[in-house]
C-alpha cells in the first residue's frame, strides 16, 4: 500500500495497493523530483511504478535474488540495484 504524504498527509485519503506485488518488498525509493517509485522484492523482482497515475506495474525486472538496496542517481535517469547476493547494477531508464 502507498499512502500521499504530499500536502495536508494521509489523513482522510485511500491507500493505492500495489497490484502485481507477490512477495514482501524488501526495498524501494522515490525518484528525487519524478514520479516514479522503483521496488525490489524478496524473490528478486525489480519494478517500477507510477502511483499516482495507476496501480499497476510500468515494467518489471529479475534479478534473482533479494533485492536489498535501490537508489535513483541524482538526476533521475539511472537506478542502482543491489542484492542479498552481492551483485550490484546500474539500470538506465529509457524514455521515448
Amino acid at each position: 500500500m502507498v499512502w500521499d504524504f504530499s500536502g495536508k498527509g494521509p489523513v482522510g485519503s485511500e491507500p493505492k495497493n500495489l497490484v502485481g506485488v507477490e512477495r514482501r518488498i524488501s526495498a524501494l525509493r522515490y525518484q528525487h523530483r519524478g514520479p516514479l517509485l522503483a521496488t525490489g522484492t524478496a524473490d528478486g523482482t525489480l519494478a517500477l511504478w507510477q502511483p499516482r497515475k495507476k496501480n499497476r506495474m510500468l515494467c518489471r525486472g529479475d534479478t534473482g535474488s533479494e533485492i536489498s538496496q535501490v537508489a535513483w542517481s541524482a538526476d533521475d535517469q539511472r537506478l542502482l540495484v543491489v542484492t542479498a547476493a552481492g551483485d550490484v547494477a546500474v539500470e538506465a531508464l529509457r524514455t521515448s
